[in-house]
């Protein structure tokens, strides 16, 4: 701090100090005596508060007498009323009691290492409660092949066949027979059309039908009959298209999206339509849009209350849907979509700005939000009941880009991210 600085904010206390009558905080106390110490060994030039003698007289007398009133205030110093200081100690506040929040409970419990790092990959839980992680960007920026299984009975990483192609951005999601679909992506910054699929058995990859596309940016949503649905992502932002595993081919739905999309959230509600919210493109930055399979349309729902890119959407178990953060800017705000009317309502703003966050519904109806934004180790829980966040322990490293999965024993894993560790979340631990 600068003696222009120190100057500006003495010249500030004393006018509160004699315009409010109250004690010099305590962060001003210690700049004054920063001041003395600089006014005993200064040898700067002339123009150092220090060396004007009305601001060294002013500052001493100032450190006097907030000496005077800090000690007598606390009752260290006894002063009658003729030699105490002309202003009064100010009286404290009356103790406001916080409104209930959701108690802060909750662990997090590092894992063992995994093969390296991982940033732009996704997770998805198997059959068998093993969770399977594919591709994304490594440490040193490029795509990556490889994949690798998290044994939650042991704690344990380990690698697996690897993919086809590298790819980072793609997604994956479980088919019902056990396999898992992985689809799209890009390769350094070319997306790609391609998809395989990967058998837990045998731990191999099998090249599947392509695409009609390339596609960054996209979604894949499991649906009630066992088809997977594509939708949007660049370049193909407009389109959306279904993945059949008895037949293992691609089919475009019967219409178009109401609006281009990239970078949405695409989310299976509890009637069995999938809701289609935010993303980039002209109209969909506040749009969603709802997803029938039954008659393979498109339906514009309710607007959001802002405009969401990067966001993430969490079903909650009365049906409703939790959307959060933002990127570009990212953003603390949340708000609540309600499928029985089609509308959106603004709910409580998270503790932190947050994108490239995670979002994950645990078994107590709670959401845990882990990640993201600086700073990057923060996690929170959201209570449906009262719409408020509560923080949990930090994180043991910083994580944006990562994964979250909730395993069958009811605790989180948290996958790579800026990082080649793991770690998992118990809500009850430490209890």
């Amino acid at each position: 701090m600068t003696d222009q600085d120190l100057e500006m904010r003495l010249r500030a206390w004393y006018r509160k100090e004699i315009d409010d009558r109250e004690v010099a905080p305590l962060p001003l106390r210690a700049d004054l005596a920063v001041l003395v110490e600089r006014g005993t060994k200064s040898r700067g030039p002339r123009t150092s508060v220090w060396r004007h003698r009305r601001w060294g007289r002013f500052a001493l007398a100032l450190a006097g007498a907030a000496a005077v009133v800090t000690l007598s205030g606390i009752g260290l110093l006894a002063l009658p009323p003729s030699v105490g200081p002309s202003f009064p100690v100010a009286t404290p506040e009356p103790t406001v009691t916080p409104k209930p929040t959701l108690e802060a409970r909750g662990v997090w419990i590092a894992t063992g290492p995994m093969a390296g790092t991982r940033t732009a990959h996704t997770a998805t839980m198997l059959s068998d409660g093993r969770v399977l992680v594919t591709g994304g960007i490594s440490g040193f920026g490029q795509s990556l092949a490889s994949a690798e299984l998290y044994d939650p009975s042991r704690g344990t990483w380990t690698e697996t066949g690897a993919m086809h192609e590298k790819r980072s951005g793609h997604r994956a999601a479980l088919l019902s027979d056990g396999r898992v679909l992985v689809v799209g992506g890009v390769v350094g910054n070319t997306p790609v059309a391609s998809a395989e699929l990967y058998d837990p058995v045998s731990g191999s990859w099998t090249t599947a039908a392509k695409m009609a596309g390339p596609r960054r940016g996209h979604t894949a949503t499991a649906l009630r009959d066992g088809r997977i649905l594509v939708v949007g992502g660049i370049p193909l932002q407009g389109t959306a298209e279904l993945f059949d595993p008895a037949t293992g081919s691609w089919s475009s739905t019967s219409e178009w999206l109401t609006s281009s999309r990239a970078y949405h959230t695409a989310t299976l509600l509890a009637d069995g339509r999938v809701l289609v919210a935010g993303g980039a493109g002209p109209r969909s930055p506040s749009s969603s849009e709802l997803y029938d399979p039954v008659t393979g349309t498109w339906t514009a729902t309710g607007a959001m209350t802002q405009r969401r890119v990067e966001h993430t959407a969490t079903m909650l178990r009365d049906g409703r849907v939790l959307v959060a953060g933002n990127g570009d800017p990212a953003l603390a705000t949340t708000e609540v979509y309600d499928p029985r009317g089609g509308t959106w309502t603004q709910s409580g703003p998270m503790t932190e700005v947050r994108v490239g966050h995670t979002a994950t519904l645990l078994p107590d109806g709670t959401v845990l939000i882990a990640g993201g934004s600086d700073p990057a180790i923060a996690a929170e829980r959201y209570d449906p009941d009262s719409g408020t966040w509560t923080p949990t322990a930090s994180m043991n490293a910083p994580r944006s880009g990562h994964t979250a999965t909730l395993l069958s024993d009811g605790t989180v894993l948290v996958a790579a991210g800026v990082s080649a560790t793991a770690e998992r979340f118990d809500l009850d631990g430490g209890r």
